[in-house]
């Protein structure tokens, strides 16, 4: 069988866990047998095809005011203009018209379509491939991907969003099979109506992409000093950050530490720093497992409706508890009381409560630790969750005859 895979980006063009995600997923039906293709967006310029690990990619020139990727500070006219183009660009419909008419696949598997908007579904009608979508955030629902507006995650659609998004509703009702890489970002489409004529639609949560064939049971070593408490990711409003800085003004955690990694917006981030208690630490982006030798908790503050959180089974496999919001999916993979917290997103208070039962119990952290260990095994079996994927695809495939 032959697939073509499209996403926003592709390897190593990265913007999230999304890409990693996608890049698991080709190398592996690759392996199994079936012949991969990969369309993704490039800088506005020319088009090139490449190979990465033996895929074919189209790296395709983006036709809007510029290149998503990199995260830069726009003005509020630039990125209207850019969101008006996105809603159906005709020209990325021609260009990925071009890719079909060449490659001719069994089977269209999408995941984010941001840059190249809801033409792409329009495409699909007049090839009449089989097609499934893979849903890894919002962006059929609301422009920004992340149904969050004015410091909150928001509960309905709004107006806006659901005029922007008319021809995503339109042509998800000619889509064939359907992914949610949790549950809840699953039903947060289909209870808005989208994908309703879909012959399949199920909940897959993401393989940990690296190391993901080691199925053992790993444990962590804790000292008795200092307990430290981390937070990894972009550092921006969406993600919690503040409050869990606001937890440190708090006299039960100077003995405490707080280890941020990532990067966000300059502007945003130095004013984190500023009001930043003297035991938290700043230390950007670095290699994931550097971080977690650092810490002891993980804490997922997120006040969007996060749909899966790759770094909570990633914390897990390094033997790291993990205290998280119950916004979105990232509950769906914490077992309370076992490998974790679940506390309530908008309540701070929560999050100290759950942050003090780790601070007064050094044996709860130990136990809670070979709890995570145990849990991140169903996120290293990359066999099974290719088998997930290649069942739907085969049965949509077959569907279709």
């Amino acid at each position: 069988m032959k697939i073509l895979f499209i996403n926003a980006f592709y390897y190593p063009d990265v913007g999230g866990g999304a890409e990693y995600t996608l890049k698991t997923l080709v190398e592996g039906m690759q392996q199994l047998g079936h012949q991969t293709v990969v369309a993704a967006t490039r800088p506005i310029g020319n088009s090139s095809l490449t190979m990465i690990n033996d895929v074919k990619v189209y790296r395709v020139s983006l036709f809007n005011i510029y290149w998503h990727l990199k995260f830069i500070k726009r003005s509020k006219v630039l990125r209207l203009a850019w969101a008006i183009l996105d809603i159906f660009n005709p020209v990325m419909a021609w260009r990925f018209h071009r890719i079909l008419s060449k490659e001719q696949p069994d089977l269209i598997v999408m995941h984010n379509l941001v840059g190249w908007s809801a033409s792409v579904y329009a495409v699909l009608l007049r090839h009449k491939i089989p097609s499934v979508q893979v849903l890894h955030d919002y962006y059929n629902l609301c422009p920004n991907s992340m149904m969050f507006s004015n410091g909150s995650a928001c509960k309905s659609i709004c107006k806006t969003c659901a005029v922007a998004r008319l021809p995503n509703l339109f042509f998800s009702k000619k889509i064939h099979g359907l992914v949610g890489v949790s549950r809840f970002v699953l039903k947060s489409h289909i209870d808005r109506n989208y994908y309703k004529n879909a012959t399949a639609r199920i909940a897959i949560h993401n393989v940990n992409h690296a190391n993901s064939d080691d199925l053992t049971v790993k444990t962590k070593e804790f000292s008795n000093g200092t307990l430290t408490f981390g937070f990894i990711g972009k550092i921006i409003p969406a993600k919690g950050v503040a409050m869990l800085l606001d937890c440190f003004a708090d006299i039960d955690f100077q003995s405490c530490k707080l280890v941020v990694a990532g990067s966000g917006e300059v502007d945003f981030v130095e004013k984190l720093k500023t009001s930043a208690a003297h035991n938290i630490t700043f230390i950007g982006q670095v290699d994931s497992s550097e971080f977690y030798r650092q810490i002891d908790v993980l804490i997922v503050p997120s006040q969007w409706h996060e749909p899966l959180g790759n770094i909570v089974h990633e914390a897990f496999q390094y033997g790291i508890p993990v205290i998280a919001s119950d916004a979105g999916g990232i509950h769906e993979m914490i077992m309370q009381g076992e490998s974790g917290f679940v506390f309530n997103q908008l309540s701070v208070a929560d999050l100290k409560r759950q942050m003090l039962k780790f601070v007064h119990s050094r044996e709860l952290l130990k136990t809670m630790s070979l709890h995570a260990s145990k849990a991140a095994i169903p996120y290293q079996d990359k066999k099974a969750w290719l088998g997930k994927y290649h069942d739907l695809f085969n049965k949509i495939v077959v569907d279709a005859l």
